[in-house]
């Protein structure tokens, strides 16, 4: 109850912008001197599944601290975009108390907010806000079933083993204890791998800075929502932050969100919004991989569908979760053949001066190039612009295009955007197959043995020069001859389509 007095008094001061250095020195001297009374920290607490450290993950979204009541907070809307904030718990199922120091040089974990929507088979990032930054660890027994242990409760810096810490929707849209993104590196190493707490840099109307905020036009087209709450750390090993996102399904209308299940079994926690999409559509495959092994991780959400009418939809979601470096580009192969159509792109738009120098990151669409042996979306290098429309941590972007073969198994390259040992990664995807040439005549061009579109010279010379064999030419004409070799009839078909190649 102390510390929930001492959270509250503390975040009413910072929103009404009071000064907040006498009153705050002398409120945490009469705190700490009854928390000193009140608490006894265990000296070995948990222990339970071997030491392994704090492992923090959310177990709550948008519910309140008795965990059957939703928790969600509608601000306004200035020129088409809303703002909400959703409440979160966090939990720490490791076996050791996690750090929750904020200020400079703060050790408490920072908190995300986004949201997801499945529509017409794709699964897009529509909204995320600034990062929530914690802090007074409330130390609640609401997760210990998650935990797999007791709480043992501690103090305000930290977090104990199997406790639960909630904020409420008003907390975590109160924008005096929001953050940009842009300053945290997720992996905690390196320069901005420990995070001082800045707030109020938050730019744009009153009312949507900083917050959760959302597209009229995404709302009003309806589907199906998904919130996400991804909490960041810098006490944890590198392998245990894979679980620091959960998701749940909500309501979405102009003015409100609310849950489409109650209570805290309709949270997944430890699995990112992405896995939704794979949840609902079993048609959609997951792949994980690391910009480096053991360190930042992405996931590759991918599905393709056959439209019946000799073409193909892929669709390819790019889930960053804590990759520093992040994503920028994206590049499908295309083998020998294949002809693309309708390519597209989606992100989301970061805001409110989130971007080096508070200057919000573009949110230009990556350009698309489509060639004649793969299709490449890539955004400006990090060299020409530290804020250019990268895929930064906590975020997904989408690639699609529809082909007219049907998929076969590949590799896709992500590469990545802040400078760095690999430069790409290759990961296995749906990618289409090799068509069927035009015409078989048109067997090579001048430079290659791909076909080119034309019948000429070159293919002439090169059904000569495999006369007699199975070689290149062989396939042109299924009259008389030797069976399966290059012979007269496959030389006169060549000449009958001698010039532009047609089927």
């Amino acid at each position: 109850m102390v510390l929930i007095l001492v959270r509250v008094i503390s975040e009413w001061i910072g929103e009404h912008a009071m000064s907040r250095s006498l009153v705050l020195h002398g409120l945490a001297v009469t705190v700490l001197a009854i928390v000193a009374l009140m608490l006894v920290v265990p000296a070995d607490a948990g222990g339970k599944r071997g030491v392994i450290g704090p492992d923090i993950t959310a177990s709550r979204i948008g519910l309140e601290n008795d965990g059957d009541q939703d928790d969600f907070l509608y601000y306004g809307v200035s020129g088409g975009i809303r703002a909400f904030s959703i409440a979160s718990t966090s939990c720490n199922i490791g076996d050791t108390n996690a750090q929750w120091q904020d200020g400079v040089g703060g050790k408490n974990p920072l908190m995300a907010q986004n949201m997801y929507r499945l529509k017409d088979g794709r699964f897009e990032q529509i909204g995320m806000a600034w990062l929530k930054h914690t802090w007074c660890a409330l130390s609640e027994p609401t997760c210990e079933a998650l935990a797999g242990t007791t709480c043992s409760g501690t103090g305000c810096n930290t977090l104990g083993v199997g406790c639960a810490d909630t904020y409420w929707s008003q907390l975590n849209g109160t924008q005096f204890r929001l953050g940009p993104r842009f300053l945290v590196n997720p992996q905690g190493q390196g320069v901005g791998g420990v995070h001082n707490d800045i707030y109020n840099e938050a730019v744009g109307p009153d009312s949507i800075r900083g917050r959760l905020q959302l597209k009229d036009a995404d709302i009003l087209a309806g589907g199906r929502f998904f919130a996400e709450i991804h909490y960041v750390t810098h006490d944890e090993s590198l392998n245990l932050r894979y679980n620091n996102a959960s998701y749940r399904e909500v309501n979405v209308s102009l003015t409100s969100i609310s849950g489409t299940q109650c209570c805290q079994t309709s949270v997944h926690p430890g699995s990112p919004a992405l896995q939704a999409w794979a949840d609902i559509d079993p048609a959609v495959t997951i792949v994980t991989f690391e910009d480096n092994p053991d360190e930042g991780r992405f996931h590759l959400a991918y599905k393709v569908t056959d439209n019946g009418d000799g073409t193909w939809d892929y669709e390819y979601a790019l889930h960053n979760l804590n990759s520093d470096r992040g994503a920028g580009s994206f590049t499908v192969p295309l083998p020998a053949n294949v002809a693309v159509q309708s390519s597209g792109f989606h992100d989301v738009d970061y805001h409110s001066g989130d971007g080096v120098g508070y200057v919000t990151q573009s949110g230009a669409d990556w350009p698309i190039t489509e060639g004649t042996t793969e299709v490449k979306w890539e955004t400006d290098a990090f060299t020409r612009d530290a804020n250019s429309n990268a895929l930064r941590w906590s975020s997904t972007y989408n690639f699609r295009f529809t082909a007219d073969t049907p998929p076969t198994s590949g590799d896709v390259t992500v590469g990545l955007f802040k400078p760095g040992t690999p430069t790409s990664v290759l990961v296995s995807a749906a990618i289409p197959s090799p068509g069927t040439p035009l015409c078989p005549a048109d067997i090579a061009d001048a430079d290659s043995a791909d076909p080119d579109g034309v019948v000429d010279v070159f293919d002439l010379l090169e059904l000569l020069n495999n006369w007699g064999t199975g070689g290149p030419g062989a396939a042109i004409s299924s009259d008389g001859g030797g069976v399966g070799t290059v012979d007269v009839f496959d030389l006169l078909d060549l000449l009958a389509a001698w010039g532009s190649c047609t089927p």
